[in-house]
């Protein structure tokens, strides 16, 4: 039996980031976490904040975060974890090619 796969549709990929980043973003205002859980959370929010970018460019559409942004968007997070979200953008965007 040959089976057809089909491409994931962007725009559901695109809202799934979007709920990951929100969780992750709640997440990381939890204050029970352990140093070593919220630099790893931190990590992966940042991680999926560029693949949302990579998605919205491979659609054709602007990158929605960018330093600035990103900032807003964490803004309600503690110092010391926004400071390792914004680190860890710049390190997967430089890693998955989107900034030269």
């Amino acid at each position: 039996m040959h089976t057809h796969k089909r491409a994931p549709d962007p725009d559901r990929l695109i809202a799934m980031e979007w709920r990951i980043m929100r969780d992750m973003k709640k997440m990381l205002r939890d204050t029970n976490l352990s140093v070593a859980e919220r630099t790893r959370l931190a990590s992966a929010l940042g991680y999926h904040a560029t693949v949302l970018n990579k998605l919205l460019n491979q659609k054709g559409e602007a990158a929605h975060f960018n330093e600035a942004t990103l900032g807003d968007f964490i803004s309600d997070i503690d110092k010391s974890a926004r400071t390792l979200v914004r680190r860890d953008f710049e390190v997967w965007t430089r890693k998955l090619s989107l900034k030269k």
